[in-house]
């Protein structure tokens, strides 16, 4: 796979990549689909190739027509993609086992809430930065909140089923 498109402009930054570990282990710890708001360069074919092996369902939803060309680079029999306008349009009524939010704009607090009760694992991106994410909004609505803080941006994953104590 390949891409070539050249109206993407992309800073591969290492900040951009900070969820890696969080996403690693987390898959490592379930076996059931997983969702990811938002492409990236990193996550996409990383949830990819984790999930490729074993079959596991991915679906990716984007909103974006440069970031959805990359995700179309990985669809896949297992690996579904989504062109969408509204990320709280996203059907919240299946069930996950991590949902990934790390969309552009400036609303992934609220679609934090709309998918709330849809996985066991909520991961978030750049959740060091609350109000530009509107992630005040989020936190107060799950049970459990671990924050994965070595490494700036932070990820943080939420869940109103299992505890996180453990996890790191």
């Amino acid at each position: 796979m390949r891409h070539s498109d050249k109206s993407l402009s992309i800073n591969i930054e290492q900040g951009w990549s900070t969820h890696m570990p969080v996403l690693l282990k987390l898959a490592a710890m379930t076996t059931g689909p997983i969702m990811e708001v938002g492409s990236g360069i990193y996550s996409t074919p990383l949830l990819h190739w984790l999930c490729a092996e074993t079959k596991r369902s991915l679906v990716t939803y984007e909103s974006d027509k440069n970031f959805i060309k990359l995700a179309e680079e990985y669809r896949s029999e297992n690996h579904a993609v989504h062109l969408i306008d509204d990320y709280l349009s996203i059907p919240n009524t299946g069930h996950y086992s991590i949902i990934l939010i790390d969309h552009g704009g400036h609303t992934r607090g609220k679609t934090a809430v709309h998918l709330k009760n849809s996985a066991d694992y909520i991961v978030i991106h750049d959740s060091n930065v609350v109000r530009k994410n509107m992630y005040q909004i989020a936190f107060p609505e799950f049970k459990y909140r671990k924050d994965f803080d070595r490494y700036i941006p932070w990820t943080t994953v939420l869940s109103n089923t299992t505890p996180l104590d453990t996890l790191w």
